[in-house]
């Protein structure tokens, strides 16, 4: 991710002197790309079955065998910025989400993920739900039970 941080300043100042670059869409890409190989890594250990697709219901479908079972948005940002309840990048990925649930029909639903190089909001819902939060684990064990 320390290489992502320093390609992504230099981006950056190419895409300010050339206004018509695609290296920013370029590096989200990129970004997008190693984070699901690194999801991917994580899981086959445990779950030899484990799989990813890409740009299919989400940015990055992750599977047990063919069934989604976590889908993920990946947002990648060049500089500084915050996350917070009224994001664009958000709401684009409830939206995301949505249709994808639409097609999957009845099916088991897959865990939802957002994962962003912004910042959450000090203060906003985000910061309830973000992962390893008190108040995210709560919420997940008192669903299940």
């Amino acid at each position: 991710m320390i290489q992502l941080q320093a390609v992504s300043r230099v981006t950056r100042i190419v895409t300010e002197k050339m206004p018509h670059s695609a290296a920013g869409q370029m590096l989200g890409y990129l970004y997008q790309c190693e984070w699901a190989l690194v999801e991917l890594a994580q899981r086959w250990f445990k779950d030899a079955e484990a799989a990813l697709r890409m740009e299919m219901l989400d940015d990055i479908d992750l599977l047990h065998g063919s069934v989604p079972v976590e889908l993920v948005q990946s947002k990648h940002h060049g500089g500084q910025g915050e996350i917070g309840s009224t994001s664009a990048d958000l709401w684009r990925s409830i939206n995301s989400w949505c249709d994808a649930l639409e097609i999957l029909g009845d099916a088991p639903l897959p865990l939802l993920r957002l994962v962003t190089t912004q910042q959450v909001s000090a203060g906003s819902l985000l910061e309830k739900l973000r992962a390893g939060s008190a108040d995210a684990r709560c919420s997940r064990s008192s669903s299940s039970s």
